[in-house]
């Protein structure tokens, strides 16, 4: 009875806890939240980024290409819309169809930053329309429907367990699928380099789902990074194989 009165008095003591937060810096300031941190990197030099350091130790011990670790780039094609950022007048991020792009934008990016996506974005989606959209149009404008603390925290579902269990087995299904996918177009046009950018572009939005994904097994389990490099390699099995590596079963 000792002994358990003990735990009860620890387990009862406010303890301090040190936070990790996902940051998005701007040059030296800090982002706004909404259309302003789909514009800018996802990246604190103090490294307090902490789900995209645990996903580039994963990169480091599952093996995985060193070219997964570059800054990525995609170009979106867009139109004429303008939007307001930080009170400037600038093109809008949402893609258009085919017959109505009259613009591109090109968005940079690493693939360890989506680790950090459920902090600034609903889902990937939302990051792909630039963060210019509310889910729920209700609750107030783009940065108010993005604001962290007062909205986006409160309801996005990755941030609450039981919802987040099934989250992730869904989005972790969806990165598979996506892996097969790739696998199977590197062995269908691995003899045929100009297809290489097709293969790493699949392989990529098959980790930016993963990583997505990574925000949500946090939530799950404190016992789970160390798997992480399984499953990294497990996604990523097609980009294993053309460094010549032994790929992972699925």
């Amino acid at each position: 009875m000792r002994s358990l009165a003990i735990i009860a008095i620890v387990v009862a003591v406010p303890q301090q806890v040190h936070a990790f937060d996902s940051e998005c810096r701007a040059f030296l300031r800090k982002c706004d939240y909404g259309p302003d941190a789909a514009r800018n990197p996802w990246v604190d030099d103090s490294g307090r980024d902490e789900h995209r350091l645990i996903w580039n130790k994963a990169h480091e011990l599952g093996g995985l290409p060193d070219s997964l670790s570059w800054q990525q780039a995609i170009t979106a094609f867009t139109g004429d819309n303008k939007i307001r950022v930080r009170g400037r007048s600038v093109p809008s991020y949402q893609p258009v169809a085919f017959e109505e792009t009259s613009s591109t934008v090109v968005r940079r990016f690493y693939i360890g930053e989506f680790s950090q996506l459920p902090d600034f974005s609903y889902a990937v989606w939302d990051w792909v329309l630039g963060n210019e959209q509310c889910p729920v149009p209700e609750i107030g404008g783009n940065e108010d429907c993005h604001d962290f603390a007062s909205h986006l925290g409160l309801v996005n579902l990755p941030h609450f367990p039981p919802q987040s269990q099934y989250f992730y087995a869904r989005l972790h299904r969806l990165a598979l699928r996506r892996a097969v996918d790739c696998q199977m177009m590197y062995e269908r046009v691995q003899k045929q380099s100009r297809f290489n950018d097709y293969i790493s572009e699949c392989e990529i939005e098959a980790m930016i789902v993963r990583n997505f994904n990574i925000y949500n097994s946090f939530y799950l389990t404190l016992v789970y990074p160390p798997l992480l490099p399984f499953f990294e390699k497990t996604i990523c099995h097609s980009c294993i194989l053309r460094e010549r590596k032994r790929p992972a079963q699925l």
